[in-house]
């Protein structure tokens, strides 16, 4: 049976450009940002919730804090919570532009539930915006910092305001509950973004002596928010990056891959950030004809679009995933084409298809941790839907487990009796095919959440994730000898191989023996078509006995 896998390199035509759901490459940051002060104590409870946060949630929950009125003050920082949210007290704390609160006490662990359950809220959410950083050393003390801001396809044109700023974490000595701490302002220019077309901000930073004192824990920091004089403003997505600082220089010409594609935009031809060379090299982009350009963006058609943006749209199919339409496939000759209708051969017998989803991580009591999955076609209801799991974390105790639910809906769960403390693990979770395509009809983009249960910390296990790998069935038309052909092209071929295994023998003659007499409708073993099967058909099976 075909298998068709669905996965970043293989699908970057049509979802990110498709990245394949990945929680990709679309991947939302939660930026929250509060206002607070050394000499404040309801703050210090707040603080340890963020640095929690941080510990657990480090890849998809960005703080950062604001000083005012004490001896790590920045004026850009004051303001920015003072003027733009209108704050007055401390602390006051506001999560990616749209969730605020005032107030703080208590311990850690409840800012910590506090914050992971607005971060979860927001992870539903697909990310509007996708942001990449680099950085590069331009002088003794000072770096060049890089983002490049892209529209996620299918999103509308929209304007974005783009703040670069540099924080240094953990650095106030009397009190290492300093995470990320604001240290300078760089720029915020406001961009146009349209689909297909990224952006890039720059902005060199010059460290100053504490800054260079502690490098290592010297970060800078990129969002994308809805420009506005005042808050509420939602925040689109955030990014950071830490000491050593990313360089993004694929082809090692010595200057960013950002700066290279915007100072000649052929150069990525599909908009998605990186360079079409690097991209041909490392094989995640098929060059077939050699020419140096990523087959999706050449125009096979010649309707004067670019193949990926014909799958994107939706005009052209991809049903194989390999970024060429099906009808250039079959026109170059590159797919066969039995029955003459445009589409591959491969891709109308039953088939299994699959997709892979990124690591993400850590796994905590609490913390959903959502895959947004791109088109499924119908599960064929003869088979189930197997949901490949790897994960490591803190699953060695009874009834520490993961659930997994599609849309809301649960599927099932895994680990809860034979998990392992930290362990590499490896299990399959079979879903049964109508409850998949039932809740998999509820949403679109369809939500596949990983849920760990209570027990499950991701203080007990560094560096805890899961991945998952979907294998769906897809119903086609049959394909006894599993070639990847239609049997009725074979059968069109051979028409005495009446079972259509690719063989003239016994299970043929069978058919024969038990349909003798007229045929009423469709009558496989009618062989030479005359309405009846009798002994013309039966010479005609003994003459092709063997293989077709």
């Amino acid at each position: 049976m075909p298998r068709f896998p669905r996965v970043a390199a293989a699908m970057a035509t049509a979802a990110g450009l498709a990245m394949a759901a990945s929680a990709v490459a679309t991947d939302r940051v939660v930026l929250s940002e509060m206002y607070t002060a050394t000499w404040c104590g309801p703050c210090q409870a707040v603080r340890d919730g963020y640095d929690l946060m941080l510990n657990a949630h480090g890849d998809t929950f960005l703080p950062i804090q604001y000083h005012n009125a004490d001896a790590y003050t920045v004026p850009w920082g004051a303001s920015r919570m003072s003027q733009f949210y209108g704050a007055s007290a401390f602390p006051t704390y506001w999560t990616d532009g749209l969730v605020s609160g005032v107030g703080g006490g208590g311990n850690g662990q409840q800012w910590f539930n506090y914050f992971t359950g607005i971060m979860n809220q927001r992870l539903a959410v697909a990310p509007e915006v996708t942001m990449q950083m680099a950085a590069e050393q331009v002088g003794a003390n000072q770096w060049e910092v890089s983002c490049l801001v892209t529209l996620v396809p299918g999103e509308p044109g929209r304007t974005v305001r783009v703040y670069l700023l540099q924080v240094l974490d953990d650095f106030i000595a009397a009190t290492p509950k300093y995470r990320n701490t604001f240290r300078q302002y760089g720029a915020s220019p406001d961009l146009m973004l349209v689909p297909g077309e990224p952006q890039v901000v720059s902005h060199v930073f010059t460290l100053d002596s504490t800054d260079q004192a502690n490098l290592t824990k010297v970060k800078f920091v990129a969002f994308a928010q809805d420009p506005s004089s005042s808050g509420p403003a939602q925040v689109r997505n955030a990014y950071s990056i830490a000491h050593p600082f990313p360089t993004a220089d694929c082809n090692g010409n010595g200057v960013l891959d950002f700066t290279d594609i915007e100072n000649d935009a052929s150069l990525d031809c599909d908009g998605d950030g990186f360079l079409d060379s690097c991209a041909i090299a490392d094989g995640s982009a098929p060059d077939l004809d050699g020419n140096g350009i990523p087959d999706w963006c050449q125009d096979c058609n010649g309707n004067g679009t670019a193949d990926w943006q014909d799958i994107l749209d939706g005009t052209a199919n991809d049903c194989n995933g390999n970024g060429l339409p099906d009808s250039c496939d079959v026109a170059d000759g590159l797919e066969p084409d039995c029955n003459a209708n445009g589409l591959p051969d491969a891709c109308e017998v039953t088939r299994i298809e699959t997709w892979a989803s990124d690591q993400t991580g850590p796994l905590s009591a609490g913390s959903a941790l959502p895959w947004f999955l791109p088109a499924v076609p119908v599960a064929d209801l003869d088979a189930p839907v197997v949901l490949d799991v790897t994960a490591k974390g803190d699953l060695g105790e009874l009834f520490e487990l993961l659930t997994f639910r599609l849309n809301g809906q649960n599927l099932g769960s895994l680990f809860q009796t034979d998990g392992t403390e930290c362990g590499v693990l490896n299990r399959q979770l079979a879903i049964d095919p109508q409850a998949w395509n039932t809740a998999y009809a509820l949403a679109s983009p369809a939500v596949l959440e990983v849920v760990p249960s209570a027990g499950v910390s991701a203080n007990d296990c560094a560096g805890s994730y899961v991945q998952m790998n979907l294998e769906v069935q897809v119903q086609g038309d049959a394909d006894a000898d599993d070639n990847g052909v239609p049997d009725s092209c074979e059968q069109a071929d051979c028409p005495s191989d009446i079972d259509g295994d690719g063989t003239v023998g016994f299970p043929d003659l069978v058919e024969i023996i038990a349909a003798w007499g007229p045929c009423s409708g469709a009558c496989a073993a009618d062989v030479d078509g005359n309405g009846e099967v009798g002994f013309p058909d039966l010479v005609e099976l003994i003459t092709a006995w063997g293989d077709c």
